[in-house]
């Protein structure tokens, strides 16, 4: 009987390490349930693909000029076709310097009198027409189209000049905080100095 024994065990023995070989043989092909899992997110970029660093178009590396600056420009007023009442003249900023630059916007005016001393003025944006980025080559203009009135309102009197003649127009550029003194000799500026003016857009203005 114990022979019985011994010889079972030893059967049983062989069947467990004739299995144990089977299932490493069947692992061993690449194809079994133990191979290990592929991580996720690893995958290797296709060829050809941008690779990292590399800029491509649309990005910030193609980046347009630099705006203007108010040492880049030189300013002028153009009379514009006027109406009773109404008056209407081109501030025109063109490029001096030797690069391209770019204006976008309203940037601001003053009214100075002989001595340069501040004048009432009101400036009001025209927002018809919606600001767009312009780009100045050397020599290249950009206008904005001011817009006043003549006829005096409210307390101004009715007799004499409604508000002191102005000498000049303190025009500051887009963007920028040092202006530029132009010459301005177009008058009165009625309803405390308001001037309507729209955002800059290319060229010098409407033709005469």
């Amino acid at each position: 009987m114990m022979g019985g024994l011994r010889r079972t065990g030893w059967l049983s023995i062989a069947a467990g390490l004739t299995l144990a070989a089977l299932v490493g043989c069947g692992s061993s092909d690449g194809r079994g349930g133990a191979a290990a899992p592929t991580a996720p997110g690893t995958t290797a970029p296709a060829q050809g693909g941008p690779t990292q660093g590399t800029p491509t178009r649309g990005t910030a590396s193609q980046a347009g000029p630099d705006r203007c600056h108010t040492a880049d420009l030189t300013a002028r007023l153009r009379a514009l076709d006027s109406a009773a009442g109404q008056r209407y003249a081109a501030l025109v900023l063109t490029n001096r310097s030797t690069s391209t630059c770019r204006v976008y916007g309203y940037g601001g005016v003053q009214l100075l009198d002989a001595a340069r001393r501040p004048l009432p003025t009101e400036q009001v944006r025209d927002r018809l027409a919606p600001p767009r980025l312009v780009s100045l080559r050397p020599g290249a203009a950009a206008y904005s189209r001011l817009h006043w009135g003549v006829v005096p309102s409210g307390t101004e009197s009715q007799t004499g000049p409604c508000e002191p003649t102005p000498s000049y127009l303190l025009v500051t550029p887009p963007d920028e905080t040092r202006p530029i003194t132009v010459a301005w000799s177009y008058g009165m500026v009625c309803q405390r100095g308001r001037i309507e003016q729209t955002a800059y857009a290319p060229g010098t203005g409407p033709a005469d």
